[in-house]
């Protein structure tokens, strides 16, 4: 038995032997701890080389590739320091590297430094690691240089250079660099300094990726990280990373250096922040700071990919300029931007900013304002071909001087030739008084698809609104559009001459307070009303429909006898209608113009004068809209009593009757009077006013009246939703001196009211 026990107790001894044999690691030898033996060991060609110092050693280095450790086979190089000193003894002058035969270096518990040339620039005084590596548990008295992957945890680096030194350096070759745990030390260094991506001796660089977990940066200049490359880089700061004592920017962790700025939309930082070196910001993108807003704009990038612009402070800065393909979101902060330097074609610059064909735009929370500095040049604050949306933003057009030509003597707070373009809620666009606030624009030389205009409810436009082409352009087709939803428009809408029969498709109005009268263009199914000095477009108001379903039907009046016909024939225009007689009966098919009485003609016209009656109100027509097919009757003299309390005031009573009418079509009436007529009465034309009287609530309803005076005659026009009963009333007050009217030509663009 005891034989049997020993025998089995050999066997497991043995096996225990040939185990440890095998799970030995190849290359695996005794601590080494001369120069010699570690030389002897880094240099086999085995797949896994592995050396543990027993003691401090060195290592001869030097340029390019020379005394490469490891062999062509070699995979990765294992040494454990045992908190030995690694240094490698520098052979060149001017270049030293750490090198492999493609083999990953990999350093744990260990501290290194390099000796003999180690002065001057990064390229002679670091370790200059052109492998892979990894290191683990390292300190160094010198700085490091990665030309490869580079992988750090628990790292300090502590060095006295006395020289401008960065304690990393990473030449920018695609590479990744992740370091956890880092403790950066260059207090006793002159100058000396943190991270730096640099393209130096790189002639083609490429973007680095550089992940940083808890990091303790102390520098005595720059900033914690800096970084110069075309390539740009992506860096990613998680945990602890205090840069309390980085002299140079407590505050942001990443710089581009100065001499890259124009590369700063290739930095992205998470976790951090970054600008440009030198500036004192003014604008952001994500995290990247930039010293100007111009500089901001150039870095959005061409690709469509949308990016937000935010402005940190009220700022005087110059314009800016996009560019095609740029998608780009300027958040003013709630701040004023203030252009005190122009853009636009080279020698005629007169523009704030230029938003170019095929950039997509938003401005808003914020305003837009012109320096006086720059005032007598500036004609434009927004010139605007791109896709552009207005919200809560307020643009100045005060200050522009700079008048647009002979032709249009205007300045222009926004400009728009191309593009889709809306105008919303909270925007504010203030014009120099007597200039336009914005226009609408059509070149069918250039810009064929025209730009699309919206104004919605919110919107405040202070100034006129142009309807327009390009000066010596011709028209055919015009396809610009403006379109108004709502808002409160202080100014008149002015429409190009060659335009006036286009604008009514192309101009649509469903809403919005006007300081003067839209009815031209209300869209189908609206109605104007006027509350005050004010023109409101609101959708039409049957007034009929609630009244009548609780009240009693309304009576129709008693038809008096029939008047004893006069002796001469009724056809005689001297003869007067008599109260409810019509004086033309017509029938209309698909709508269109009836003419009812001659227009008023100035007194003394070719020598004359003209007669009592000739020079009293003519209710010259109707425009029915398209698709009305009904008689139309006219009575020059209704028997529909004047509107009560206004007896005095009213001029003429008279009824237009088109049986079967769709209520809530705008339809516009047409009568005229004399400028002698009026100043007879003691009135302007703004005192006339067209009455409705809605014969089913018997209520007597102010219409939206319109005029133009032409040599001595006031053609006015009014729109209806409904036909009875029609007043012509003036205002009560009578104005204290009447204001004469200059004979003037009809405007080529007409300004309506």
């Amino acid at each position: 038995m005891k034989l049997k026990t020993y025998r089995f107790a050999a066997a497991v001894a043995v096996l225990l032997a040939l185990c440890l044999v095998f799970m030995a690691p190849v290359g695996a030898t005794e601590p080494v701890t001369t120069n010699g033996a570690f030389k002897e060991a880094v240099a086999e060609n085995i797949e896994d080389i592995v050396v543990t110092l027993g003691d401090d050693v060195s290592y001869d280095v030097g340029p390019w590739g020379q005394n490469a450790l490891g062999g062509k086979d070699t995979k990765t190089i294992t040494i454990n320091g045992n908190y030995h000193t690694l240094t490698f003894n520098q052979l060149d002058s001017d270049w030293n590297n750490v090198h492999t035969n493609g083999a990953t270096l990999i350093l744990n518990n260990v501290k290194i430094t390099n000796g003999e040339h180690n002065d001057g620039p990064w390229n002679r005084h670091d370790i200059n690691f052109n492998c892979s590596v990894k290191l683990t548990n390292v300190y160094s008295d010198k700085a490091l240089a990665f030309k490869k992957g580079a992988t750090l945890t628990n790292v300090t680096i502590n060095d006295p250079n006395t020289s401008d030194t960065y304690a990393i350096w990473i030449q920018p070759n695609g590479q990744t660099v992740t370091i956890n745990g880092l403790t950066i030390d260059m207090i006793g260094c002159s100058n000396g300094r943190g991270i730096k991506i640099d393209e130096q001796y790189v002639d083609n660089p490429v973007k680095v990726t550089l992940s940083i977990t808890d990091a303790t940066f102390k520098t005595e200049e720059k900033s914690a990280i800096i970084v110069k490359s075309k390539a740009g880089a992506d860096i990613t700061l998680n945990g602890n990373i205090d840069i309390s004592n980085v002299a140079g920017d407590n505050d942001f962790a990443v710089w581009i250096d100065e001499d890259s700025a124009a590369y700063a939309n290739l930095v992205t930082i998470t976790g951090g922040s970054v600008k440009v070196e030198g500036v004192d910001p003014v604008a952001k993108i994500d995290n990247v700071y930039y010293g100007t807003l111009a500089d901001a704009i150039t870095a959005v990038p061409t690709d469509g990919t949308k990016t937000t612009i935010t402005l940190l402070k009220s700022t005087e800065g110059a314009g800016i300029k996009t560019a095609d393909r740029q998608n780009v979101v300027i958040d003013f902060g709630g701040f004023t931007y203030t252009i005190n330097g122009l853009v636009g074609s080279t020698g005629t610059e007169s523009n704030g900013f230029q938003l170019l064909k095929g950039s997509d735009v938003e401005l808003k929370n914020g305003k837009i304002a012109v320096s006086e500095d720059v005032s007598e040049a500036a004609g434009i604050l927004i010139q605007n071909y791109a896709n552009l949306t207005l919200s809560d933003i307020t643009l100045d057009g005060t200050n522009l001087e700079n008048e647009h030509s002979e032709a249009y003597p205007y300045c222009y707070t926004l400009s728009n030739n191309c593009g889709i373009v809306s105008i919303g809620d909270g925007t504010v666009i203030i014009a120099k008084d007597g200039y336009v606030a914005f226009d609408v624009c059509y070149s069918e030389s250039y810009y064929k698809t025209g730009t699309q205009v919206t104004v919605e409810s919110g919107a405040t436009i202070n100034g006129n609104i142009e309807f327009g082409i390009w000066t010596g352009d011709s028209v055919s087709n015009p396809a610009s559009s403006l379109r108004i939803n709502g808002g409160t428009i202080n100014g008149n809408l002015v429409v190009d001459g060659e335009l006036t029969e286009a604008a009514k498709s192309l101009i649509v109005i469903y809403g919005g307070t006007f300081s003067s009268n839209p009815s031209a263009y209300i869209a189908s199914g609206y109605e104007v009303v006027q509350p005050g000095n004010q023109y409101l477009v609101q959708k039409y108001v049957d007034r009929s429909s609630s009244s009548s379903s609780s009240s009693k039907p309304v009576e129709e009046p008693e038809q008096p006898e029939e008047p004893e016909q006069p002796e001469q024939p009724v056809v005689e225009p001297e003869t007067p209608a008599a109260p409810g007689e019509a004086t033309v009966e017509t029938e209309v098919t698909d709508g269109g113009e009836v003419e009812f009485e001659a227009p008023v003609e100035e007194p003394g016209v070719d020598g004359g004068s003209a007669a009592a009656d000739e020079d009293e109100a003519k209710i010259t027509g109707v425009v029915l809209p398209t698709g009305t097919d009904s008689e139309v009757a006219f009575v020059p003299v209704s028997e529909q009593p004047a509107p009560a309390g206004q007896e005095e005031n009213t001029k003429k009573v008279f009824e237009i009757n088109v049986p079967t009418y769709e209520k809530g079509k705008p339809a516009t009436i047409k009568f005229t009077m004399t400028v002698a007529e009026l100043e007879a009465d003691g009135k302007e034309a703004a005192d006339v006013a067209l009455w409705h009287f809605d014969e089913e609530t018997g209520e007597w309803t102010k219409l939206v009246t319109s005029y133009t005076i032409v040599d001595g005659v006031v053609y006015f026009e009014a729109i209806t939703n409904d036909f009875s009963p029609f007043a012509i009333i003036y205002e009560d007050e009578p104005v204290d001196e009447p204001v004469e009217e200059p004979e003037t030509p009809a405007s080529p663009a007409p300004v309506l009211g």
